[in-house]
């Protein structure tokens, strides 16, 4: 299991949904047409996202100008929904904090930051809003820079968003319901309530009824990646600050990315910058959240 990410795609906006398709979940052919044929994006800069339905066939997410919009299709590349690019969000202050993931039955699960409000909400197979519900304000002293939601295999999600500005920036992690019912104390719990200057969170299903967040940390000039395990009902599993993946870990330029191989681990990887040198490292935790790998991890 891969935890989700947004793919950015620079490229020619009308080339766009058309490229979508052929990175779909499953896809193994070049589709029949190009998707929305004359369907065009307005955005200087575009996040996409192609994301497997239950049963058959994919959804295609991805913002323009300042909404964000989304579409069905079978797994003949065939159209489900009667309106074409339907806009499912609205007043986007910025093109890149949002996120998009399946809900296990059939529909999708969004959060989105609209104006000044991030907003979950869970959409069914027929592009209908089942629920819509406020997850955060963002301010001007406290906004709320990025977003990661993965599903909980019942129809709800788990999501972790950062918020406040760079010197005093926490990352929060919240589970809603598939009636979208928040399950942990509001507005979420803190990944590690001991310290701030949290950024670029992502999130994981570990396989065995846990999450797993990790996040970049700046504390005292010194940058580290550090990881949480989250019960179901929102317990800590590891220590409180959560585990130290890497200590120090330079410079960091991408969102953290992690894999599940089983039994409540994880495999965390990194681009980190050295000496002027950017390269990719790898770590082990395991469940009890020790590291199984070099402290430095692999390269």
């Amino acid at each position: 299991m891969v935890a989700m990410g947004i793919v950015r795609q620079y490229i020619p906006s009308a080339l766009l949904l058309f490229l979508a398709v052929a990175s779909a979940p499953g896809a193994g052919r070049a589709p029949k047409l190009p998707l929305s044929t004359g369907t065009l994006v307005s955005a200087k800069r575009v996040f996409l996202r192609a994301l497997p339905a239950t049963g058959e066939g994919y959804y295609v997410v991805w913002n323009d100008s300042q909404s964000l919009r989304a579409e069905r299709f079978g797994a003949d590349d065939s159209a489900r929904w009667p309106v074409s690019s339907l806009e499912i969000a609205r007043g986007l202050p910025d093109a890149g904090v949002w996120e998009a993931c399946p809900d296990g039955q059939g529909g999708l699960i969004l959060a989105v930051l609209e104006k000044d409000l991030l907003t979950i909400r869970r959409l069914g197979p027929e592009g209908k809003v089942l629920w819509d519900k406020p997850a955060a304000v963002s301010t001007e002293n406290a906004p709320v820079t990025s977003v990661v939601g993965v599903e909980d295999g019942s129809g709800g999600a788990f999501l972790t968003w950062a918020q406040g500005p760079p010197e005093n920036s926490i990352v929060w992690v919240q589970h809603w319901d598939a009636a979208g019912v928040p399950t942990w104390p509001l507005p979420g719990v803190r990944a590690a309530p001991s310290e701030a200057r949290q950024m670029q969170p992502n999130i994981l299903r570990d396989g065995e009824g846990s999450v797993l967040v990790a996040w970049k940390s700046d504390l005292q000039d010194v940058t580290k990646v550090r990881a949480q395990r989250f019960m179901r009902d929102g317990q800590r599993v590891w220590i409180e600050r959560g585990i130290d993946v890497i200590s120090p870990a330079g410079d960091l330029h991408q969102r953290i990315i992690m894999a599940a191989p089983g039994s409540g681990g994880v495999v965390v990887a990194w681009t980190q910058g050295v000496a002027g040198v950017n390269r990719l490292y790898f770590q082990h935790v395991g469940a009890d959240g020790a590291r199984t790998w070099s402290v430095a991890g692999v390269t």
